[in-house]
């Protein structure tokens, strides 16, 4: 969420929450600007609201989660759809070359989401 939040400017806590709700009149706006229909959809959208003037705001939703045996979920591949981000960030005018955006430079030089999470190996010395 991090990166996604640098490359975007957004100050959300889940850009990808399931639950969202807009007025007619900020949609009528935005959607005319979102051209990302894949996973990634949640974090365009949210752009081009912030973009059109509108304000985006959290409010907590309380949502109960009940674990069904052999369901599973909708695999997601993070490093296509942050590829995805970052396309959105420099389509609405947000290159991230214009600014800092550490996360996303340890994830671009690392070579994937992965590996920038994995902790760095440490230097040990054996001395008999």
């Amino acid at each position: 969420m991090q990166a996604v939040n640098e490359l975007l400017g957004l100050h959300v806590t889940d850009p990808q929450a399931g639950f969202k709700a807009f007025t007619r009149t900020a949609l009528a706006g935005a959607l005319p600007r979102v051209t990302d229909h894949r996973l990634s959809f949640d974090t365009d959208m949210l752009v081009a609201l912030q973009h059109t003037g509108n304000h985006i705001v959290e409010v907590g939703v309380a949502a109960l989660h009940r674990y069904v045996d052999g369901q599973v979920g909708t695999p997601r591949d993070y490093d296509t759809m942050l590829a995805a981000v970052h396309q959105q960030a420099v389509r609405h005018g947000l290159d991230p070359s214009d600014r800092a955006t550490p996360i996303w430079d340890r994830i671009r030089e690392a070579g994937s989401l992965t590996a920038a999470a994995a902790p760095k190996p440490l230097s040990v010395s054996i001395t008999p």
